[in-house]
């Protein structure tokens, strides 16, 4: 994790609400990235860098009044784009992993977020599905959809591409992990001679 929240597009919106213009690092946590992952996996699948200005509300035209607005609204357009590079490729189906992944990553409140390990899970079976996706019927509708479309290529790359970044997110939570678990053994060690000074 950076020490800042990072780029606006990228940004979750407890990173962008006004009240967070002084961020308070103890509130920023994997939960950001997480959020990021979504961001960036539109950009890659779809193939479009997501750049709208930050507008987390909107007007309902019937009543005029502000009603708050989702990440998933926001960001609705673009996933048009991620839905015609998968169906292009012969991977559009009714709940194909990738979709899940990034509706679940761009969720407002950060506790309605996957963990990485759950990122993971969907990425994998996302690769699963790209490898083993069923019929011959299936196979050649892959090889003329990449042969008609080149730029769909890319597909299996980025999916890779997509878990290697993810394992060293993994990786870096770990070392959070184990950092907080020698914090915690620090603190107990001071409690115990603390206690074993006040006993004297």
């Amino acid at each position: 994790m950076t020490t800042g929240p990072g780029a606006s597009v990228y940004m979750p919106p407890e990173a962008t609400a006004p009240a967070a213009s002084n961020i308070q690092m103890s509130k920023y946590d994997a939960s950001v990235d997480i959020f990021s992952i979504g961001v960036v996996s539109i950009f890659t699948i779809g193939e479009i860098f997501p750049c709208d200005p930050l507008a987390p509300t909107f007007a309902d035209e019937k009543s005029g009044v502000v009603v708050a607005r989702t990440e998933l609204q926001r960001r609705s357009h673009y996933m048009r784009n991620v839905n015609e590079q998968l169906r292009a490729c012969g991977q559009l189906r009714g709940d194909h992993p990738l979709i899940r992944l990034i509706q679940q990553c761009l969720q407002n409140f950060p506790s309605k977020r996957p963990g990485i390990r759950e990122v993971l899970r969907l990425l994998e079976e996302a690769r699963a599905g790209v490898r083993d996706e069923g019929s011959e019927r299936n196979k050649r509708e892959l090889v003329r959809a990449l042969q008609t479309q080149p730029r769909n290529q890319n597909l299996e790359r980025v999916l890779r591409d997509l878990v290697t970044e993810n394992a060293h997110l993994q990786s870096r939570v770990q070392a959070k992990e184990r950092e907080l678990a020698t914090a915690q053994q620090q603190l107990r060690r001071n409690v115990s001679l603390k206690d074993d000074y006040v006993a004297q």
